[in-house]
C-alpha cells in the first residue's frame, strides 16, 4: 500500500511550492485504492499547521496521536492533480511516516503554494481504511467513509467485526480554491469483519 520513498525525498521537508514542483501531475480520474503507488513521495511542511495532524486510533475518529509529536511522522506530499479549467491544484498530504497510523488530506494550493483549502480524505491502519478518496475526471472529490453506528470507541487495531454505514461525500472546488459538498449518499449499515477491511483488494466504495 506505502510506497518505498527515497529516504532524501522523505527526511527533507519542502515548502508547499517546492514540493509541488518536485513531483509530476498525476492524471484524473485517480483512485486512492490500497494498492496505489506513492513512489514520487516527498517531505512537505505544513506552515502554521494548517493541516490537520491527528492519526486516529479508533473508528469513531475519538482515540488519536498528533504527529507533529514526533518527527519520524512529518507530512508527506505524494500526489499532485491540477484542477480542470483552473489554476488550482490539489495535492494529497499524509501523515504517519512508516508507522501503520496514516491519515491523508487534500490540499488546493495555487502556484506559490497558498493552501486555501483542506479536507481529510483517508485514515487507514496498516490496510484497514476507514475513509478513502476519489478524484474524477472533472476534479470533484468523492470521500467515501464508514460511520460506526455505536459512539463506543472501537480500535482499530482489536476487532473482529463493526457495524458501520458507508456514506460517499462529494466535493467540487469553487472559484475561491474552496471545497464545497455538493452531495452525500448513505448506505444502510451492515457489519465489516475485520478480514473484509483487511484484505488489500478491498477498497470501502467496492465493499
Amino acid at each position: 500500500m506505502f510506497c518505498a520513498c527515497s529516504i532524501l525525498s522523505v527526511k527533507a521537508q519542502y515548502s508547499v511550492q517546492s514540493a509541488f514542483e518536485k513531483i509530476r501531475f498525476i492524471d484524473l480520474p485517480y483512485e486512492a485504492g490500497k494498492n496505489n503507488s506513492r513512489a514520487q513521495s516527498v517531505g512537505i511542511t505544513n506552515p502554521d499547521n494548517v493541516i490537520p495532524d491527528k492519526l486516529y486510533k479508533d473508528f469513531q475518529c475519538t482515540d488519536y496521536v498528533l504527529s507533529s509529536s514526533d518527527p519520524e511522522l512529518r507530512p508527506v506530499l505524494f500526489g499532485k492533480f491540477q484542477v480542470p479549467d483552473s489554476n488550482w491544484m490539489i495535492g494529497a498530504v499524509t501523515f504517519g511516516g512508516a508507522t501503520d497510523l496514516q491519515t491523508t488530506h487534500l490540499i488546493v494550493a495555487d502556484k506559490q503554494g497558498n493552501i486555501k483549502s483542506v479536507l481529510e480524505s483517508e485514515i487507514q491502519f496498516g490496510l484497514i481504511a476507514t475513509k478513502q478518496f476519489r478524484i474524477t475526471c472533472d476534479g470533484k472529490v468523492i470521500i467515501t467513509k464508514l460511520v460506526p453506528t455505536s459512539s463506543t470507541s472501537v480500535k482499530l487495531y482489536d476487532f473482529n467485526q463493526i457495524s458501520a454505514y458507508r456514506v460517499d461525500e462529494t466535493y467540487s472546488i469553487n472559484s475561491s480554491g474552496l471545497f464545497v459538498k455538493e452531495q452525500e449518499k448513505k448506505y444502510k449499515p451492515k457489519n465489516y469483519s475485520k478480514s473484509q477491511l483487511d484484505t488489500p483488494n478491498n477498497d470501502l466504495w467496492d465493499l
